[in-house]
């Protein structure tokens, strides 16, 4: 609905965009513009910017009568979406001249009973529709309803800015199954080539609506209009604002770098801000922002934005499963690839499935390409569909999920520290990690004792993972991350899954005070550490020991690690 929108204040940067949309009838009148093609990335505020012009004209003494319409899968069958069109383009005509928004929403008096003495030529405009509807002439229905706005404008002598929302959905509309007649989005050439009635229409990708706009029936009707991404200081500005009204405090540098990740997305930037809130943090700090996008991206709101969007493009769930595998597929390639060739054999598919499935998807943006299909380097998408991919494809929970996009992402623009060893798994090969930890913790400051005990925790994982494993690689891998607050080391090896419950538990009290360090047992790395966890990614079996830095466990008198 046009007012479920944001507070005007929340929408930055686009006041010249607004003045020059809510100008278009006046400029159209005098043959300055054309109807408006609004082009932009997904989530870059095309709907917003929509609806910010529908409310600012609505409330303002304006001789210009606004109408919003969203494209719907649902509505698609050409007498459905006839009534439909018709409908919200009565009830929203009136409610202007009423200023009373319970009429768009359907909630008010009939629309009938709502019509102003002045435009009681809308009974007849209804009148007429309801015979045609009666008839069961859907193209009859069909050019009435889409005509409706010009003849409305004709009568009254008043323009109707007209704004359609995921336009390119118009070229499936149907009349009774599906591709069975084409060529129903041309009803829309006679109304879009009315000065009085300038049409603004928008939908992703860019190629579907160019391709409309380039066929006789709408060739030089609209002209481009592209919603840039929003500027650096802007997108950080914005991401501040929700911020600050959700009492999260935020840091300059930080939220920079992170919404540049986001491409300046004002939907992501929101999603964000609100994924936050609902975590319970009051800093933005740059763990907490990742483990929000984590979230946000496997089964936040951006999943559900993106979820939509594919579940319109691929209604049945196996097909989705396909496309997601295709998806990843391409990902992987990094080049173009065309549906043809050795891509059905590889994932044991008929080609003609896989050419649908890959149009489907290029038309709903999931995919570019001129020749052939292309993942998009947007990296939002990309790790959208890689959730769904672990989720539905390799049976992954959605705790292991969000791990491990968070942990994909937790060194960019980190002030961390991180290290990477391989240790060959040779006798006292875990000596060698030890040590290397020992420097580490001097640069953290940390008292000697807990050194010590860290050191033990990860001597004994190291060793688990060199007789465990029983890998041929015959290395473990390790990655240490740590700054002032908290310390994460990964360890990693190829091989046999590591099974806690396989481990037998020793007797603490006397390893402590044994001269052999090894042997050390899960349970008393648990105790060392805060937290442990033992998952299976890919062929590898990764043992995370996580430790929260607490205040007493720092040397505060650099003289005492000196000693």
């Amino acid at each position: 609905m046009p007012f479920n929108c944001i507070p005007a204040t929340d929408f930055v940067n686009r006041t010249n965009e607004v003045l020059y949309l809510k100008r278009l009838p006046d400029l159209r009148e005098r043959h300055l513009a054309g109807n408006i093609l609004l082009e932009g990335a997904n989530g870059s505020g095309k709907t917003e910017l929509l609806k910010q012009v529908y409310r600012s004209i609505y409330w303002e003494d304006s001789p210009i009568v606004p109408f919003y319409y969203a494209f719907k899968t649902a509505t698609l069958k050409a007498s459905i979406f006839a009534q439909d069109y018709f409908t919200q383009f009565i009830r929203q005509y009136i409610s202007f001249f009423s200023k009373d928004p319970s009429l768009v929403i359907g909630r008010g008096l009939s629309p009938a009973r709502a019509i102003p003495p002045s435009a009681a030529w809308l009974l007849d405009l209804m009148d007429e529709f309801e015979e045609l509807r009666k008839a069961g002439d859907f193209c009859g229905q069909l050019l009435a309803a889409v005509s409706a706005p010009a003849h409305a404008a004709a009568m009254s002598g008043k323009p109707v800015l007209i704004m359609l929302d995921n336009f390119q959905m118009a070229l499936r509309l149907y009349e009774t199954t599906p591709g069975d007649f084409s060529g129903l989005a041309g009803f829309f050439e006679s109304p879009m080539k009315m000065n009085l009635c300038p049409h603004i229409v928008t939908g992703t990708p860019t190629e579907t609506l160019e391709s409309v706009f380039a066929e006789n029936a709408f060739r030089g009707t609209a002209e481009r209009m592209v919603l840039r991404p929003l500027p650096d200081d802007v997108a950080r500005a914005l991401l501040k604002s929700f911020c600050d009204k959700l009492g999260i405090r935020e840091e300059r540098e930080t939220s920079i770098r992170f919404v540049r990740f986001l491409a300046c997305n004002p939907l992501y930037i929101k999603c964000i801000a609100h994924s936050i809130r609902r975590m319970g943090k009051k800093e933005a700090t740059h763990r907490d922002l990742w483990e929000s996008y984590s979230h946000e991206v496997s089964e936040g709101e951006i999943a559900l934005y993106w979820s939509s969007i594919l579940s319109e493009a691929l209604r049945e769930p196996g097909i989705r499963r396909l496309a997601v595998r295709l998806f990843m597929h391409l990902a992987e390639s990094n080049g173009e690839v065309t549906a043809t060739g050795r891509l059905p054999r590889m994932l044991g598919v008929a080609e003609a499935e896989v050419k649908e499935v890959l149009a489907a998807l290029k038309c709903a943006g999931f995919l570019t390409g001129t020749t052939g299909y292309k993942v998009p380097k947007e990296p939002v998408l990309r790790d959208f569909m890689h959730s769904l991919y672990m989720q539905d494809i390799d049976s992954k929970t959605p705790d292991q999920v969000r791990e491990l996009i968070r942990a994909k992402y937790s060194e960019q623009g980190s002030p961390d520290m991180c290290f990477e060893i391989i240790l060959p798994s040779v006798p006292d090969a875990e000596l060698i990690a030890a040590k290397a930890f020992e420097q580490i913790a001097q640069t953290l400051k940390l008292q000697p004792e807990v050194t010590e005990r860290i050191q033990l925790a990860l001597i004994e994982a190291c060793i688990n993972a060199m007789e465990h494993s029983g890998s041929f690689e015959r290395k473990v891998f390790l990655k240490f991350r740590a700054s002032e607050e908290r310390l994460e080391i990964a360890v990693e090896s190829s091989g046999r899954f590591f099974d806690p419950e396989a481990v037998e538990d020793p007797a603490i009290e006397l390893k402590l005070t044994s001269a052999n360090k090894r042997g050390w047992g899960l349970k008393l790395i648990q105790s060392i550490m805060d937290e442990v966890r033992i998952e299976r990614i890919d062929d590898r079996t990764r043992v995370l020991l996580i430790k929260n830095i607490k205040k007493e466990e720092v040397v505060h008198d650099t003289r005492k690690l000196q000693s």
